[in-house]
């Protein structure tokens, strides 16, 4: 039996990296703090910070349940390094330009080994 794995701790808010690629290929990134968010099932993303680095949506949409009722938003498929942990996730799109963090990073994430200290 293999020993379990320490939790990773974060804080209320973190740095994230968000990777894409640019209609060449070339490899483009986006780095900004995140809230962290137990209450969201999946991770958000600006769909302005989407777009500044080539990301954009896959076709398909996913329903969320927010403080304003359900929606459909776009998802989008993304590279994210957080605490040197890359993850592949689907993520939504939404517009975030009014709002602190253009990033938030839900039980999605978190669920892969995170601990949170609302002290860090």
């Amino acid at each position: 039996m293999s020993p379990l794995k320490e939790p990773t701790i974060v804080g209320l808010t973190e740095e994230v990296t968000i990777f894409g690629k640019d209609k060449d290929g070339h490899p483009t990134k986006k780095t900004c703090m995140a809230r962290i968010d137990t209450g969201a099932t999946r991770s958000s993303l600006d769909e302005d910070v989407a777009k500044s680095i080539s990301i954009y949506p896959s076709g398909f949409k996913a329903e969320v349940k927010s403080a304003s009722g359900h929606t459909l938003r776009h998802v989008a498929k993304v590279k994210l390094l957080l605490h040197g942990r890359e993850f592949i996730i689907d993520i939504t799109l939404i517009a975030r330009e009014h709002m602190k963090y253009k990033c938030l990073i839900g039980r999605d994430i978190l669920k892969k080994g995170f601990l949170i200290d609302p002290s860090k």
